[in-house]
């Protein structure tokens, strides 16, 4: 059975974080990938939580950062961030 990989963006991240529930994830999935545009958005917002809260989980190793190529998105109407995990998902077949 192939191992199943999760994609988030940043959107789901910072959510979780605010709710003091960002463990959920790796909890439910174990190992989760951000592409490195969803790390810079997190990562924008400062020393919030979610900012402190995926810094941490990238150490710890659960949450892994990958390059994305970066896909046309206008036509959807999504963000940087948004397209970037999507074209990552859809290059790897991941879950999302």
């Amino acid at each position: 059975m192939a191992k199943e990989l999760v994609v988030s963006d940043a959107s789901t991240l910072i959510g979780l974080a605010a709710a003091e529930a960002f463990e959920l994830l790796r909890g439910l999935f174990g190992q989760v990938a951000v592409s490195t545009t969803v790390r810079d958005e997190v990562f924008a917002g400062g020393d919030r939580p979610s900012a402190r809260a995926l810094s941490s989980a990238i150490g710890d190793g659960w949450i892994t950062v990958v390059e994305v190529e970066p896909i046309a998105a206008n036509a959807a109407n999504l963000d940087a961030g948004e397209a970037s995990s999507l074209a990552f998902a859809l290059e790897h077949r991941v879950s999302y």
